[in-house]
């Protein structure tokens, strides 16, 4: 018997992985990549989304759903203001405790520590929170937007309350998407033009380009 333990993936994903919509092929890519490396993939829906039907075929892959609140764009923004995420992030921010004891019970039943991957900036607050409590664990952050980039000229448009609502949205943004290079050991770019935003509008090096691609 082999002394080496399988390699295993725990990835944290907005969605489910499809072939009918940009991001959910996407999702789908990165998942095709990570079988190609990895022994074993966890795949960790947090998603108001239910699993579609079908899905459990993929080989090697075990499917998680934790299940979300999704709140209207105003209630998002007024409660995420209690808290120092972005209200982009404050629905995940809600099931922190949920997605966390899925990871941790994964982690602590594992013979060898899982990889983390965690898919899109939105989720990237889980990376502080695991690597609070395992911090020999590996994290890989995958944008699939420059979030910065994205929402920046929304500061600019609307009445008065509004520029300020986005700019005080837009300072918490540009903070989590920095602090991404700091918590992970790799984050990962979708394209090679997100990878060069990083490293020009927030000083970020990437670890390389992730992309999509469809069959």
């Amino acid at each position: 018997m082999s002394d080496r333990a399988p390699a295993t993936a725990i990835v944290l994903a907005p969605d489910w992985p499809a072939g009918d919509n940009g991001y959910g092929i996407a999702l789908a890519s990165s998942l095709e990549a990570y079988q190609r490396v990895f022994d074993s993939v966890i795949y960790i829906a947090i998603t108001s989304r239910p699993r579609p039907a079908g899905i459990e075929a993929a080989t090697g892959v075990e499917w998680v759903h934790v299940p979300i609140r999704t709140l209207p764009q105003w209630a998002r923004f007024g409660a995420s203001l209690l808290t120092r995420h972005p209200a982009t992030c404050f629905r995940y921010h809600q099931e922190e405790a949920a997605v966390l004891s899925v990871v941790l019970e994964r982690l602590s039943a594992a013979e060898k520590a899982p990889y983390i991957i965690i898919e899109d900036i939105p989720l990237a607050a889980y990376a502080e929170l695991i690597r609070a409590r395992h911090p020999e664990v590996a994290i890989a952050i995958r944008s699939h937007d420059v979030m910065t980039k994205a929402y920046g000229p929304l500061k600019f448009t609307g009445g008065l309350l509004r520029r300020l609502s986005w700019r005080i949205e837009m300072s918490r943004i540009e903070r989590t998407e920095r602090t991404c290079f700091d918590t992970a050991d790799a984050v990962w770019a979708i394209t090679q033009v997100d990878s060069d935003t990083y490293a020009t509008l927030l000083g970020g090096r990437t670890a390389g380009v992730v992309g999509a691609h469809i069959d």
